[in-house]
């Protein structure tokens, strides 16, 4: 796809169902959960051709996808400070 990647976080109901949502929307999802995808999760985002990772998230992905605009992180990384658009939150 000639879109940008919409990183989702957590593959979860919720996740899982934004990421087949972004799909019928023309975009591409990259989907990442810190814990083990369930097995019928995982089978549901390889039908619909859905790049994902488990395990443990590859923030250096993350972050060069979410650099792109909107989200900037400042370290450290951990600390929740991040900002967005100029905020700090």
């Amino acid at each position: 796809m000639s879109h940008p990647i919409i990183p989702i976080f957590g593959a979860g109901e919720s996740g899982i169902g934004a990421a087949l949502l972004a799909v019928r929307q023309g975009l591409e999802p990259w989907v990442t959960d810190a814990g083990e995808i369930r097995e019928d999760r995982a089978e549901a985002l390889k039908a619909a051709g859905i790049a994902f990772e488990s395990g443990g998230h590859d923030l250096n992905r993350a972050m060069a996808i979410a650099g792109h605009g909107g989200y900037r992180h400042q370290e450290p990384w951990h600390s929740g400070e991040c900002s967005f658009n100029g905020s700090t939150a």
